[in-house]
């Protein structure tokens, strides 16, 4: 279960903005979006607490994760760094429904722009 603790600890079940979201994933192939995937299960399966907006950094050549700001969103760094948030949570998510992990998730102006996530014991 991924909770929600800027909710009260509310479970997450579902992306928001899957309009945008589903629009972002139309633009990029089955392959790029299986890369995308795999290197944020890798990221994902590395440590117990990220930050969405600390993951990949400001610099995404030569990554998985270029695609997403040159195709899916067309240049535009606001929507990539949506999509990117919304791929986390997604995989997070994917994480909970198939391993059984269980996460928490906050987002802290104070401390980051995107969410932090935090694998619960």
């Amino acid at each position: 279960m991924l909770m929600d603790f800027d909710k009260g600890g509310r479970a997450i079940t579902a992306v928001p903005f899957q309009k945008e979201y589903q629009l972002w994933q139309s633009r990029l192939t089955p392959k790029q979006w299986a890369a995308i995937e795999a290197h944020t299960d890798a990221i994902l399966a590395g440590d117990r607490i990220h930050c969405s907006s600390w993951i990949c950094g400001d610099d995404w050549r030569n990554t998985p994760l270029q695609p997403i700001y040159e195709k899916a969103t067309k240049y535009s760094e606001t929507q990539a760094a949506m999509c990117w948030g919304l791929v986390v949570m997604d995989r997070i998510l994917h994480r909970c429904n198939t391993l059984g992990e269980d996460w928490g998730s906050l987002h802290s102006e104070d401390v980051a722009d995107g969410r932090i996530y935090w694998k619960l014991k």
